[in-house]
């Protein structure tokens, strides 16, 4: 009885493996590399104050590019408008980053910091 058993067993698995290897050839190709981009502001920010003066405070990251490869802009800064002098900008980086394993990447590049003229 355990003979027909287990022959019986073999048989359905090797059945099984043979109808999976045939539907394998239909399946379609896998996803090709897309690209996406996202950005996202932790703050901004636009107020008048009391001395009736326009504010802009920023700090934003923006990233366009597919899973392993991506192009990263960061930014900071304020500027008050219409006072004649320069923006404020805390921080300027344009990166690239590249994925090394799930949750972790690299990112290298230029940034500069310090006044811009507006």
């Amino acid at each position: 009885m355990k003979q027909i058993l287990i022959a019986g067993l073999i048989t359905l698995t090797l059945s099984v493996n043979n109808a999976l290897a045939q539907s394998r050839d239909d399946w379609p190709s896998p996803i090709p590399n897309e690209y996406f981009g996202q950005v996202l502001f932790d703050r901004l920010e636009y107020t008048r104050t009391d001395e009736q003066q326009n504010i802009a405070v920023w700090d934003m990251q923006a990233w366009y590019g597919g899973d392993y490869h991506r192009l990263v802009f960061k930014s900071e800064g304020e500027n008050t408008q219409n006072d004649g002098k320069p923006t404020d900008l805390e921080r300027a980086e344009l990166l690239y980053g590249y994925l090394v394993s799930s949750f972790w990447s690299i990112q290298f590049g230029v940034g500069t910091k310090g006044e811009l003229s507006s």
